[in-house]
């Protein structure tokens, strides 16, 4: 038996370096091992073709990152590509809102205009509040007759009332006379 190297031992315990060193000490049969290539080879075409500059590039750290900075800025674009548009629909609809505000207030100013100019502070009755005097006129005239109708018919009412009550004429708590309810003549109609 042959002695051994200690890289020769190392390499049996592990199980592919067994099977590498079995493949290349085979001697029967059709399939011969070959030994993988430590340089790349020449030609383009073959898929173990590396240029110098790639052999050379061993740094796959600083590539993953590279990957991840890309589909970060990737992911931030799209990001500010969504708020300048969300951006953009917020000022069109804020300045609708301004151009709505604007049409209203010059609407509210021309109305003003018009009503210092058209109207003389009119009440909506046809009477004067602070003296109670009916107005000149025929809505005036129209007042009057409908408060006047109104009094007539309280008064026959009142009378009715009285002329139906079991009394005769006094008041039985005081003893003292009831007086009674004068009717005015029906108010005619002015119109």
């Amino acid at each position: 038996m042959e002695p051994q190297t200690r890289k020769s031992r190392q390499a049996q315990m592990f199980k592919e370096d067994k099977e590498r060193e079995r493949l290349s000490n085979r001697k029967e049969s059709y399939y011969s091992y070959e030994a993988p290539a430590i340089t790349p080879y020449a030609d383009a075409a073959n898929l173990s073709y590396n240029t110098e500059s790639e052999r050379f590039n061993k740094d796959s750290a600083s590539h993953l990152k590279q990957e991840r900075d890309a589909a970060f800025e990737r992911k931030e674009s799209m990001y500010y590509g969504r708020r300048m548009k969300n951006s953009e629909i917020e000022s069109e609809r804020w300045e609708k809102i301004e151009s709505r505000h604007k049409t209203e207030e010059k609407r509210l100013d021309d109305h003003r205009k018009q009503a210092a100019v058209m109207s003389s502070n009119k009440t909506s009755m046809p009477y004067d509040p602070i003296t109670l005097q009916y107005d000149v006129g025929e809505d005036g005239t129209r007042l009057k007759y409908s408060d006047d109708v109104m009094q007539h018919r309280s008064r026959v009412r009142a009378h009715f009332l009285q002329a139906k009550q079991t009394s005769t004429g006094y008041d039985p708590i005081t003893g003292n006379p009831i007086p009674q309810v004068h009717v005015p003549h029906q108010p005619s109609r002015p119109f």
